[in-house]
């Protein structure tokens, strides 16, 4: 994503207008598919000399801003090692310390005089000549990383990408968001519910009847409301954006950016576009990595409870549902729990939880959560030290009464 020194966008009255690039731009695609072969060009080189070749590339017609703004997302689609026959730090130290002892000696008349021989005595030291030993003394530094791999981009998908970057960039200074759009298909509502949840944000979902049509509302909690880990957080927050733009029909986003600290929070507003498209792929209802793996390791136990990915949304009433991770079920009595893993959890977010499970709809609804002083207790919260084991919930569930 772009950095807050790349984003550009105009401000009308507490409005904040993100300046899309138009992929059907000559010029831009030009100038964007003679960066991608600068960067396949450079391929096996330094990063260094990308980086002196990049400043000399100025297409006529195209912004500085936007083409530094093309080459940092080119630039996270390389991969980088270190090209050297020892590692440079042991040897820099080797090195200093023998200089060091050279420079201290009586009668010493400089590096000038002495130093080839001192390179040439560390080298074989370590097995390696002069040459080596010259190149390999600061091939840690980033200029002189190699570029081991480049990912290839078409130019068009790549102003696509930037145009999604350049909100993802806003979105790291957001205090909070709300999302509102059509109540979709379950498969729709599923996916994007489940990337929420796979990137940790806070959020609480409301069901809002508005024009004869039910509107799927969430608010999102932003970085800057978060007191710890806000930095991570609102790359996840960001990260997130790209799956909202795989949602079919009509939706709206609003947030809150704080930009400048002296000043007001400014608004965001962003609707579906045609220069808005989303580089994540369209896998219908996914299941998480991290869910798939806990039900994996949950059901290598021969006992007799059975987790899977949750498929079902409950409705509370006044609007309001949950979203579920996990479905257990008991194999000789059939008996079934939902459980919502909360990350973040904060009391007054627990408590809001508690107070909702309480509803009829949700009476086989758990919760689990890290623990964390001023949680409320319950029967109903599973709340752990670390990370979620399967083993430590086989053992809760075994305890609970029926719902």
């Amino acid at each position: 994503m772009l950095t807050g020194d790349l984003l550009m966008f105009t401000r009308r009255q507490g409005r904040i207008l993100p300046r899309r690039a138009d992929p059907g731009d000559e010029r831009l695609l030009r100038a964007a598919a003679g960066l991608a072969g600068l960067f396949q060009a450079h391929t096996g080189q330094r990063r260094g000399d990308l980086e002196e070749a990049l400043a000399r590339f100025a297409p006529e017609g195209v912004e500085a801003k936007r083409l530094r703004g093309l080459a940092k997302l080119l630039w996270e689609r390389c991969e980088f090692r270190v090209e050297s026959a020892a590692d440079p730090w042991p040897l820099r130290q080797d090195l200093f310390d023998a200089a060091a002892r050279v420079w201290l000696s009586p009668g010493s008349d400089g590096p000038e005089g002495w130093r080839p021989a001192l390179v040439n005595r560390v080298g074989a030291a370590r097995g390696l000549s002069a040459a080596q030993v010259d190149a390999a003394l600061y091939a840690d530094l980033e200029e002189n990383h190699v570029i081991s791999a480049f990912d290839p981009v078409a130019p068009e998908r790549l102003v696509h990408r930037y145009n999604t970057a350049q909100v993802q960039g806003l979105l790291l200074r957001a205090e909070r968001l709300v999302i509102r759009a059509l109540w979709p298909n379950p498969q729709r509502l599923r996916q994007l519910l489940r990337y929420l949840k796979f990137f940790g944000l806070l959020f609480t979902p409301d069901a809002v009847p508005a024009g004869g049509q039910t509107w799927l509302q969430l608010t999102v909690d932003g970085p800057l409301s978060v007191l710890e880990g806000s930095t991570r957080y609102g790359v996840n927050l960001a990260q997130f954006f790209p799956a909202l733009l795989l949602w079919e029909g009509q939706w709206r986003l609003s947030a809150e950016l704080r930009l400048r600290r002296a000043h007001a929070p400014e608004r965001l507003e962003v609707e579906p576009h045609p220069f808005l498209r989303s580089h994540y792929p369209d896998r219908g209802q996914w299941v998480p990595e991290d869910v798939a793996a806990f039900v994996a390791r949950f059901n290598a136990d021969p006992g007799p409870w059975r987790a899977a990915a949750a498929e079902s949304i409950v409705t509370l009433p006044g609007n309001a549902f949950l979203i579920p991770d996990f479905e257990f079920r008991h194999q000789e009595t059939g008996r079934p729990w939902l459980l919502e893993h909360v990350p973040l959890a904060a009391p007054p977010r627990m408590a809001k939880l508690l107070h909702m499970i309480e509803a009829p709809p949700a009476r086989g609804y758990l919760l689990a959560c890290r623990g964390a002083p001023g949680i409320p207790a319950s029967p109903r919260l599973f709340r752990f030290h670390r990370t979620l084991t399967p083993g430590q919930v086989r053992a809760w569930l075994d305890g609970l009464a029926s719902p």
